[in-house]
């Protein structure tokens, strides 16, 4: 069961995989240095921000704004019959997946131990409310950041290689 937001589609295209490559490269710009000239430059014509090499792909949709629950899109070219398959994967960045754990680790670390010293003592269960709200929104905004993005990326990918999605679990 997967608990954070991860995704994984193929996409079949009638295009060879070096048309892919190709396409690839006409959406991606190369990962630059952050800097303060970076902050105040307009956003390029470029949909996607990362790598591509002749049969794989590491990209991220590139947002004026911040968000850190953009999704990694890694995906993997292959010959399939008359044309590709497009394996990809779309997922929360390891650091961020990395903290969001130890976020809510320690949010439900605190919700056990108020539930416990509520029981323990018989007080009111007012208190638990605070960890189960910080949990939801901290939860909700991972999801929602991530989804905002996600679907328009998935778009954009079968729009630009001329393809079919299929969906795996």
């Amino acid at each position: 069961m997967k608990f954070f937001p991860y995704e994984r589609f193929n996409i079949i295209t009638p295009l060879s995989p070096e048309e892919v490559h190709q396409r690839l490269l006409e959406e991606i710009k190369p990962p630059t240095e952050l800097s303060f000239k970076e902050l105040f430059k307009g956003k390029s014509h470029h949909y996607f921000r990362g790598v591509a090499w002749p049969t794989a792909f590491e990209v991220e949709p590139q947002i004026s704004g911040r968000n850190s629950f953009v999704p990694k899109i890694t995906g993997k070219t292959e010959f399939y019959l008359n044309g590709s398959s497009i394996y990809v994967t779309m997922a929360l960045k390891t650091p961020v997946l990395v903290f969001m754990c130890a976020w809510l680790g320690m949010v439900c670390f605190a919700f056990i131990t108020i539930l416990l010293a509520v029981v323990k003592q018989g007080g009111p269960l007012t208190p638990l409310v605070i960890p189960l709200i910080m949990f939801c929104f901290g939860y909700g905004m991972a999801l929602f950041g991530f989804k905002s993005k996600s679907g328009d990326a998935r778009e954009k990918l079968v729009r630009m290689f001329d393809g079919n999605l299929e969906v795996l679990k």
